[in-house]
């Protein structure tokens, strides 16, 4: 309720928006938090030498301090396709040592797409972008907004250039994809990544994509849960699902056993 109250509030007050942001990453600085509780598997993970992180849906950053908070050292590719987002985030994270960021959306094709960012009472919704329109149709309802007025709901658009994983021959040790709906997409254009490099994947839970459940289980991917110092087979029922091929479970197992090498 709480923080429905807040995304309402910003319709009628846009300045929250900065506010709150600025706010919690005081907070999250100062007391060593992550913005999102299923991020904080990342630090179960093996320190790898060749860690590199990729951050599909960069928005504002937010999985880009995560990551850094959680592991240091390891290098972050971050892919955001809203033009305007993409200078915010230039503006901001230009001095990070090892991060890299590409202005384009990541699909199953090259070219362009649409990009459908809703609004509601004119104020933009940036985090919810998406190449669905009706993904960007569906959050904004009574259930995320006080006193909610369909005819106050608009779609903005914009052509965004999209490339597939695969072109651009990088290693990763873990994805983060949270795209509003586009999983699908982005998994297709990385199956050479996925198959050559077996990264660890953070993924938006797809309730109503069960496509993209067959396609991870056709490449041996299983969705894992955090268990002691390491992970077992199972389901979180949270937000996000972690998921990985059993070989990488074991090694990962293995490595966290007592008297292991680090």
């Amino acid at each position: 309720m709480i923080r429905k109250a807040i995304r309402t509030a910003q319709n009628y007050a846009p300045w929250l928006r900065e506010t709150k942001n600025i706010v919690y990453h005081q907070v999250r600085q100062t007391l060593g938090l992550v913005h999102d509780p299923d991020f904080r598997f990342i630090a179960r993970l093996p320190v790898r030498d060749d860690d590199l992180f990729i951050d599909v849906g960069s928005n504002r950053g937010q999985s880009i301090l995560s990551m850094r908070r959680l592991r240091p050292g390891a290098a972050i590719v971050s892919f955001e396709p809203d033009p305007a987002m993409f200078r915010w985030l230039q503006d901001r994270f230009a001095h990070q040592p090892r991060l890299r960021l590409i202005n384009v959306g990541l699909g199953d094709m090259e070219g362009s797409q649409v990009l459908h960012t809703p609004s509601y009472r004119g104020f933009a919704y940036d985090g919810l972008a998406t190449f669905s329109r009706d993904t960007a149709t569906a959050y904004l309802s009574s259930k995320t907004l006080f006193g909610f007025d369909p005819a106050r709901v608009t779609i903005s658009e914009q052509v965004c250039l999209t490339r597939r994983l695969d072109a651009f021959n990088m290693k990763p040790t873990l994805m983060k994809i949270d795209v509003e709906g586009c999983e699908h997409e982005v998994l297709g254009g990385a199956l050479e990544t996925l198959r050559a490099c077996s990264p660890v994947l953070l993924i938006e839970r797809f309730y109503d994509n069960p496509a993209v459940a067959e396609l991870l289980q056709s490449l041996g991917y299983v969705e894992v849960r955090p268990t002691g110092a390491s992970f077992e087979i199972g389901v979180t029922n949270r937000e996000n699902m972690i998921c990985m091929t059993p070989a990488t479970l074991a090694t990962i197992q293995a490595a966290a056993e007592p008297g292991a090498a680090t």
